[in-house]
């Protein structure tokens, strides 16, 4: 039988309960019910219910799940969505009804010297470990570097970084496993953010996009873009396969020394590739107009 503390089972119960329904369609849900609690009448596909199966139905959740849907004109699911677990399991017996997975606020964290700085004090770390905590913990950082895929998270230490960014926190950008959620509102915190992206149209437009203290990009140099080039390592399928992002560059940054050659030359180079090479910092300076964005190379 399923589980009354199933939110999917208690949504519906508290649709049946809200809309005082009388009759419903006999889903397994409902048979299940039915059978488990003596809930309801089964006539043909449908399962009758009584003003006394309602009100059974109300008592049962509130017997197993310290929830009454009833209160707040049915809106208890609504104020637990989303609660954090820990404070969830004080008040019902089904922290999980909460619906964000366990790590919903962590980030994932490194740095290429294995020095990890953050407000609340410093982290040591041995080659190509990675820390995860709370988003919190990195506000009041003056500078963050954003890197996009996971794999050169672990390699830190084998890129080229320039300038003195390889003293900066290095912040994973997420993925279903990884919130991306937590780290926007990590960088909520923070004063400048630079991006790490894969030099390709949909890693540019990812930095530009989603990231509101943008103050510079990581990108490979002409060199490194030349060797690559050279090297056989332009994943053109890739850059066929990005025409939205390509369509949004050209509405909105064609002008930008990053974009234009990658545009004109139909580049795209993972991250992955400038392991070695050398990277330059193009800062995102505001005209006088602010209507866009000049670049300086580092």
């Amino acid at each position: 039988m399923r589980q009354l503390g199933n939110k999917q089972t208690l949504k519906s119960i508290e649709a049946a309960l809200v809309e005082a329904r009388s009759q419903l369609a006999l889903t397994a849900t409902w048979r299940d019910l039915h059978i488990g609690y003596d809930i309801g009448t089964i006539k043909g596909k449908r399962l009758l219910l009584s003003s006394a199966d309602r009100a059974a139905l109300r008592e049962l959740v509130k017997v197993h799940c310290n929830i009454d849907l009833l209160a707040g004109g049915g809106s208890s699911l609504k104020q637990i969505s989303g609660s954090d677990r820990t404070a969830l399991s004080q008040q019902i017996p089904n922290e999980k009804l909460s619906g964000l997975p366990v790590a919903a606020d962590m980030v994932l964290l490194g740095n290429p010297r294995g020095v990890l700085s953050l407000p609340s004090g410093v982290i040591n770390l041995a080659p190509g470990m990675l820390v995860s905590c709370h988003y919190a913990q990195l506000h009041g950082l003056e500078r963050i570097v954003v890197v996009e895929n996971l794999s050169p998270m672990y390699a830190l230490a084998n890129y080229h970084w320039p300038g003195d960014t390889a003293t900066a926190v290095m912040l994973f950008r997420g993925s279903p496993q990884h919130s991306p959620a937590a780290v926007s509102k990590a960088l909520e915190g923070v004063r400048e953010v630079f991006c790490f992206p894969d030099y390709d149209p949909q890693g540019l437009r990812n930095s530009f996009t989603e990231n509101a203290r943008l103050s510079g990009l990581i990108a490979p140099s002409e060199a490194t873009v030349e060797h690559l080039l050279t090297m056989g390592l332009n994943k053109t399928i890739e850059f066929e396969k990005q025409a939205d992002a390509r369509s949004w560059l050209k509405n909105h940054r064609h002008e930008d020394a990053l974009v234009a050659p990658m545009l004109s030359q139909r580049i795209a180079l993972s991250q992955e590739a400038m392991v070695g090479c050398e990277l330059h910092i193009r800062r995102i300076e505001p005209t006088a107009t602010e209507s866009k964005v000049d670049y300086k190379a580092e």
